[in-house]
């Protein structure tokens, strides 16, 4: 995993190209990130395929060319934990009344 340090506030991209439309978010100074690997983008540009920001679960790409710092690279690659399919979940109504709805089975 490769970490880095946002020395000013950064783009988020959906894709590892800048457009005017491809702006998902942003990483804000002084937040630490990380980051999966290094693509380059169709532009040539090498960008961070990120895996989170500040501590919470991020997606997107983050370009080289951004004020960012280079803090360390652990050798690890990990992948984020797949999201687990809920037992059951309690829905409200408008009136104040609630009903647990449990599953039985998965089906795809």
């Amino acid at each position: 995993m490769l970490k880095y340090r946002a020395n000013v506030t950064v783009n988020i991209r959906s894709t590892p190209a800048v457009t005017s439309t491809n702006d998902i978010g942003d990483i804000p100074a002084g937040t630490e990130f990380v980051g999966s690997a290094l693509v380059t983008g169709n532009d040539g540009v090498k960008y961070v395929d990120l895996i989170s920001a500040g501590g919470v679960n991020k997606d997107g790409y983050v370009s080289t060319k951004a004020n960012i710092t280079f803090i360390e690279d652990t050798g690890e690659t990990t992948t984020p934990p797949a999201p687990m399919f809920p037992e059951s979940f309690v829905l409200t109504a408008p009136s104040g009344e609630k009903a647990e709805y449990v599953f039985v089975r998965v089906i795809e």
